[in-house]
């Protein structure tokens, strides 16, 4: 048995999935209300540690400095996500962000706005600064959890499917109405699933034993 922390629905809460060796597993959704502000941050190295493992953050909010340390190895049968999520309460903002890269390395950054997820290359400034939304809509998935094929409904459009390190590993051209996707070739595991049309995008999460 093993369990994993990330934001799987990026809501800006973290969500639990625990791993049963002899039973299903299980995806625990965080619905709490009133969680406050938040941010996460991705970093990337261009080296041969591109998840940069044992980086440390520290972040500088509302008088505080919080730390977080990125690293591999989280439990048995299960691993943390990589992107690193601060609790910011009711602050706006980040007021800087200081990185040690794995080989000593510090890099400053400016003022990240509190509820949106920025990427970091090494050695560069801020690279993608995304404001999400909570999912407004939610992409009919069945069945849920599959082991082969699965059924979509959806008003059609780009269907792309994410595993939980945001990695592309499937996109489909789908047509409005219900459709049925092969996807034998996915391991086992949590994957985000997406359909872009020229409206907005349908998100679900699904899981593939």
């Amino acid at each position: 048995m093993g369990m994993a922390v990330g934001d799987f629905n990026a809501d800006g809460r973290q969500d639990l999935i625990v791993i049963n060796t002899r039973g299903a597993h299980r995806l625990l959704l965080n619905t709490t209300t009133d969680t406050g502000n938040w941010l996460t941050v991705r970093l990337l190295e261009t080296d041969s540690n591109p998840g940069a493992i044992g980086a440390r953050l520290d972040l500088d909010v509302a008088g505080e400095t919080l730390i977080r340390v990125l690293h591999a190895g989280d439990g048995y049968n299960g691993q943390n996500t990589y992107r690193v999520h601060f609790g910011l309460g009711n602050a706006l903002q980040a007021d800087a962000l200081r990185v040690r890269w794995p080989d000593g390395r510090w890099e400053t950054f400016g003022a990240l706005t509190a509820n949106g997820r920025y990427q970091i290359q090494d050695g560069e400034v801020v690279t993608n600064t995304e404001t999400l939304q909570p999912v407004a809509r939610g992409l009919e998935v069945w069945p849920n959890p599959s082991q082969g094929a699965v059924t979509i409904r959806s008003d059609g459009g780009t269907l792309v499917v994410r595993d939980m390190l945001g990695r592309i590993v499937q996109t489909f051209l789908v047509t409005a109405g219900t459709q049925q996707l092969d996807l034998d070739g996915l391991p086992a595991g949590v994957y985000a699933v997406e359909v872009i049309s020229s409206t907005g995008a349908d998100r679900s999460l699904f899981l593939r034993r």
